[in-house]
């Protein structure tokens, strides 16, 4: 088995909304980067856990980790999928894992396993920490 067999992106169970991960591979001195997503609702408690339990069989059937495979968990985010426009927008954060390091790069892994739909993609809001706070009790 090589890393190379493994496809670069999966997005399982249909729908238009789905919940990613980045994962990284690596086995014998080699590494790859993946991703693997599902299809969710926001009320899908533990989506994270589904999609690493779904990538572990999946390498699993291949002997991946029987012959010292490793994998990281390395961000993520959500994917909105519109197969009428043939659109597909990456955003925001995973919750558990935050977001993913370059996202750019993860778009064009996307596109390229999507290559007639258009992939755009926004990285998550930034936190606003709002004004500084004024201290009321100084005598100036």
């Amino acid at each position: 088995m090589s890393l190379a067999e493994i496809a670069d992106v999966r997005l399982e169970g249909g729908g238009v909304m789905f919940q990613y991960l980045l994962l990284q591979l690596e086995w014998e001195a080699e590494k790859r980067t993946i991703v693997r997503g599902l299809n969710y609702q926001p009320y899908v408690a533990k989506i994270e856990e589904q999609i690493v339990e779904s990538a572990r069989e999946e390498l699993g059937e291949n002997g991946f980790f029987e012959k010292g495979g490793d994998l990281q968990i390395e961000g993520g985010g959500s994917v909105a999928f519109n197969l009428y426009y043939e659109n597909i927008t990456l955003f925001g954060s995973n919750p558990t894992y935050g977001v993913e390091e370059n996202r750019e790069a993860v778009a064009k892994m996307i596109e390229n396993a999507y290559p007639e739909h258009e992939v755009s993609w926004y990285g998550p809001e930034p936190r606003d920490s709002g004004p500084e706070p004024t201290d009321t009790n100084s005598k100036e």
